[in-house]
C-alpha cells in the first residue's frame, strides 16, 4: 500500500536511528476492511498500521 510506503519513508528521512537501523525498523497492516457509504460508489480503506521498531534505545518521542 502506498500509505504504508510513505510512512516508512518519512520516518526514516527525519529519524537518524531509522537511517541508521533500517532492517530494525517494520510497517504492516494489522486489520483493516473496505467501507462503503451510501448510495454512492465510493469507497474508503480503513486498517490499523503498526510501525514495529526492535532494540531502540533513545526517546519514545522521535517517533510520534
Amino acid at each position: 500500500m502506498e500509505k504504508i510506503n510513505s510512512l516508512r519513508d518519512a520516518v526514516t528521512r527525519h529519524n537518524r536511528w531509522s537511517r541508521a537501523n533500517p532492517d530494525k525498523m517494520t510497517v504492516f497492516v494489522d486489520s483493516g476492511h473496505i467501507c462503503f457509504s451510501g448510495d454512492t460508489p465510493s469507497f474508503a480503506y480503513d486498517y490499523t498500521v503498526i510501525l514495529f521498531v526492535m532494540d531502540f534505545t533513545g526517546d519514545i518521542n522521535e517517533f510520534t
